[in-house]
């Protein structure tokens, strides 16, 4: 018998992904805008579910603050049903200061760990901009692993820290961290292919 393994993940943005702009859209959301997120978090998330759990069926959910501040039930509903909640800052923050990015990292541990009983391990960045600082942040506060990176397609790795970034020399690729690299591809994300902005 061969034995696949497969790793299933979603970001369950709901309203989070348009609340900065980096939907596409703006950073001033319209009615549609938010209803999108909301059908996302009402009606889409207890469908995907119902579905895992028709075929028994573990995933990740990597949760915003902002969705497990605002839609707590359903949050609390996928820890509940078994499904790992990880990490996905509080509002799809693009580039966030340094105080921003701590911030971050407090309110949405802290949101998680009063609505779902969980302390993430896992982490992907919302806006995909990865830093050296960001790195560091995850190995202070015991994050195992990161999702946000695209450096292979089926086989994790391990995070560089340190890389040398020139346009008239050669890149020089850093040292490796504790953090291990579950790589992420928009090739299979759903958002490119059925987002409309």
């Amino acid at each position: 018998m061969v034995r696949a393994t497969v790793c299933l993940s979603f970001d369950f943005d709901a309203i989070s992904a348009w609340l900065t702009g980096w939907s596409g859209g703006t950073a001033r959301p319209t009615a549609v805008d938010i209803s999108r997120g909301e059908f996302g978090a009402r009606v889409g998330a207890p469908r995907v579910l119902e579905l895992l759990k028709k075929y028994n069926i573990e995933s990740t959910w990597f949760v915003p603050g902002h969705t497990v501040d605002t839609f707590p039930q359903i949050c609390k509903r996928v820890r509940e049903e078994g499904h790992e909640i990880a990490y996905h800052g509080y509002a799809h923050e693009v580039n966030p200061t340094l105080e921003e990015e701590r911030r971050n990292f407090d309110q949405v541990i802290a949101s998680l760990k009063k609505n779902t009983g969980c302390n993430p391990v896992g982490h992907r960045f919302p806006g995909l901009d990865l830093t050296d600082r960001t790195i560091e942040s995850l190995i202070q506060r015991g994050f195992l692993y990161d999702s946000s990176l695209m450096g292979d397609d089926f086989h994790p790795y391990r995070v560089r820290i340190g890389d040398k970034r020139s346009s008239n020399g050669p890149y020089i690729f850093g040292a490796e961290t504790t953090l291990v690299e579950i790589p992420f591809s928009w090739y299979l994300d759903d958002w490119p292919a059925f987002t409309f902005s």
